[in-house]
């Protein structure tokens, strides 16, 4: 910016903005001694005598700005984006002139710039000529009523009764339609959508009374809300539309992650039943062996006593037959004979007792042993 001292005749440096940012228009209030500075990045203010530049809040409404004229009344009267606004500096408020105020779609190029004793402010844009009456004001401000209208998820219309308030990770398309009870039907209302859950809030603004809401949600359980703009430039309350989850994945839900640790815990359990099984089964063939080898030492010692009590009985029993079936015994007395005869029959009953317990004893081991090979056979087979 430049100013240009009528005495001088000179051109001096007065003020350097944002090198990104172009000045449209720049008005200037003699009360307070402050330039109002519209630019494409906003409006600004500035005080000489501070040498202070301060941009203004403007709450979205309007950024890039075509043109600004002031009057009077402590008034600036913007045009952004082919609407009027009305930026009262005292109250710091905003106020939307649109189709309803008599104010159509214009992109104002130029206006009125000399002090004038009219009651009307003078603009001409590339739609048509504008003509502002100063003593305007805004009549008692109404709050609209906001409600839910519709859900469309991935393409199916729902309701806020009817729709299902777990939603998967991965949906196409999630939009919802806010419906609007206004008294002036023609007027562009600006939107504040808010997006709530545990660890965050996101703040999206519009003018489309719809908000689609992109499909690479994080798991968990959201809130969305909505307020708008009244004519007067402040927000209404916040009005809960929808509460809805989103769900994980199919193998991060609980359901999937208990069967797996329910399958985890049932290979463990398998493992450890076959480890204990089989070593049963291993201690089972080693009490076998045992057995046998047992049953095999019983058989070798009755062998080998069988043995031993035999070789001097039958060398008992063997001369006792010979000598009772010889002639020899006629020469003996009576007496004699039976001593003989008595000594010979117990022989042989001793005789008779050692094989039938040595063939009843082996008889039983060797059914023993055949019981222990089945159940080895058995084992094995298992």
């Amino acid at each position: 910016m430049y100013k240009i001292t009528e005495n001088e005749k000179k051109i001096q440096h007065f003020l350097t903005l944002d090198k990104k940012c172009n000045i449209s228009a720049v008005c200037y209030d003699k009360e307070q001694n402050t330039y109002w500075i519209a630019t494409s990045n906003g409006l600004f203010n500035y005080f000489p005598n501070e040498n202070k530049l301060n941009s203004i809040n403007t709450d979205n409404m309007f950024h890039q700005i075509s043109y600004m004229q002031m009057d009077n009344k402590q008034r600036l009267w913007i045009n952004a984006s082919n609407v009027l606004f009305s930026y009262h500096i005292p109250d710091k408020k905003i106020i939307i002139q649109d189709e309803s105020d008599g104010f159509l779609p214009n992109d104002i190029i130029t206006g009125d710039i000399h002090p004038s004793t009219s009651s009307f402010l003078y603009m001409g844009g590339v739609s048509g000529f504008v003509k502002i009456n100063k003593s305007i004001f805004s009549e008692a401000n109404t709050i609209p009523l906001l409600f839910l209208e519709s859900i469309d998820l991935n393409g199916k219309i729902y309701t806020n009764e009817n729709f299902p308030k777990e939603i998967p990770p991965y949906f196409n398309t999630l939009k919802i339609n806010v419906g609007l009870n206004e008294k002036d039907m023609f007027r562009k209302i600006l939107f504040r959508f808010k997006i709530k859950n545990e660890s965050q809030t996101s703040t999206i603004e519009t003018y489309d009374n719809s908000l689609d809401i992109i499909s690479l949600l994080s798991v968990g359980k959201y809130e969305v809300y909505v307020a708008c703009m009244t004519k007067n430039g402040y927000w209404t309350t916040d009005v809960p539309l929808l509460t809805f989850e989103v769900l994980p994945v199919w193998y991060q839900r609980f359901w999937f992650i208990s069967l797996m640790v329910l399958l985890l815990l049932g290979i463990i359990a398998g493992i450890m039943w076959g480890y204990l099984r089989r070593k049963k089964q291993q201690l089972k063939w080693q009490i076998a062996l045992h057995q046998q080898e047992m049953n095999e030492n019983k058989i070798q010692f009755l062998t080998n006593v069988s043995h031993e009590l035999r070789t001097p009985l039958t060398l008992i029993y063997a001369p006792l037959k010979r000598l009772l079936n010889s002639d020899e015994t006629q020469q003996l007395s009576e007496n004699q004979k039976n001593q003989l005869q008595s000594t010979f029959r117990q022989a042989n009953t001793m005789k008779n007792i050692i094989n039938w317990v040595f063939i009843t004893e082996v008889l039983l081991l060797k059914i023993h042993l055949f019981a222990l090979l089945i159940g080895k056979l058995i084992i094995l087979l298992k």
